[in-house]
Formats: structure tokens, C-alpha cells, sequence
């Protein structure tokens, strides 16, 4: 479970990387850019369009490896609850079945 744990910061860290990255890779290229005002324009959208498309892939990629994280600890914590109820049941007939073979009398003296 602890390295599942790990992993969601992780994952926050690379979209966040990423959004970062995409950013100032876009403001480098539009001040270094000798360009025309409309080239600029063009570019600038272009370049936009290009970030969204990124940003948009990189959260598609954290959203399915942060649910594969959920389910996968949702499911080792349904599986220990599981062992856990299931061993204090065995505990619990087993207690139970003591206490019944010290109720009943003893027929074999007699």
C-alpha cells in the first residue's frame, strides 16, 4: 500500500512538470521569435492549441494512472478487511465452540 502511496505525488509531480515545461518552452519561443505581428499571432496559436493538446494528453495520462492507483489500493483494502473479518470469524466459532463443549454434561461418566 506505501508504494502506491508514493506514486500519487508522483504523478502530480510529472502533469505539473509538464504543464511547467510547456509554458515556459511557449514564452521561450514567442520572446526569442523575430517574427511579424501576424506571424506572431499565428504562432502564438498555434503554439496555444499545441500546449492545450499536451496539457490535455498529460492529464488523460495522470487521471488513468491515479484511478489505476485507487483501484489498486481500494482492492488491498478490501482484501485485508476481508482476511481480518474472515479470521475474527474463525476466531469468534472457534470461542464459541469451546464455550459449547463446556456447557454440555459429561455423558461418559456414569
Amino acid at each position: 500500500m506505501t508504494n502506491n502511496q508514493s506514486s500519487l505525488p508522483v504523478v502530480g509531480a510529472f502533469v505539473l512538470g509538464s504543464v511547467v515545461g510547456g509554458l515556459a518552452g511557449a514564452l521561450a519561443g514567442i520572446l526569442l521569435a523575430p517574427k511579424s505581428g501576424s506571424e506572431m499571432q499565428a504562432d502564438i496559436k498555434r503554439r496555444v492549441t499545441d500546449f492545450r493538446d499536451q496539457a490535455d494528453e498529460a492529464l488523460a495520462k495522470g487521471r488513468e494512472s491515479l484511478e489505476s492507483s485507487i483501484s489498486n489500493t481500494s482492492g488491498k483494502i478490501l482484501e485485508s478487511a476481508r482476511s481480518k473479518i474472515a479470521e475474527k470469524m474463525e476466531h469468534t466459532a472457534a470461542s464459541i465452540h469451546e464455550r459449547a463443549k463446556n456447557l454440555r454434561p459429561d455423558t461418559t461418566a456414569g
